[in-house]
């Protein structure tokens, strides 16, 4: 019985080993804009709710995310997304905050990435 344990064991530390090295190479190759999955799931569920309950919406939309992530940091994405939700509920300070210069510029910059994609993604 020992011998089989010590038989097992160097081809058992090597299978760790590649698994391990190939998990690495995954976590290299991860996007730099890269959204949390909660995020990409929101939008994608908003979007289809937008335009329709069907795998073709699904893929469209999906895409759309991803080419947001492609234009956008996350941080300036939760900003702006922040912002427009402010502005959704209105009111005076709402009014002020969507106002601001570098406010506006970071909801523009939303806007602009969000028809890029939609021209990329729903053609």
């Amino acid at each position: 019985m020992m011998k089989l344990f010590s038989f097992m064991r160097p081809t058992l530390l090597g299978g760790l080993l590649v698994c391990g090295s190939v998990v690495g190479v995954g976590a290299v190759d991860l996007p730099v804009n890269d959204y949390p999955t909660a995020t990409r799931a929101d939008y994608v569920f908003g979007c289809m709710e937008s335009n329709g309950r069907n795998r073709d919406v699904l893929m469209k939309c999906s895409c759309s995310i991803d080419e947001i992530a492609k234009l956008l940091s996350f941080d300036d994405y939760e900003t702006a997304e922040t912002l427009m939700s402010v502005g959704l509920k209105g009111g005076e300070n709402a009014d002020w905050l969507l106002h601001s210069p570098q406010n506006k510029k970071q909801i523009d910059l939303l806007k602009m990435a969000q028809v890029e994609a939609e021209i990329i993604c729903f053609r």
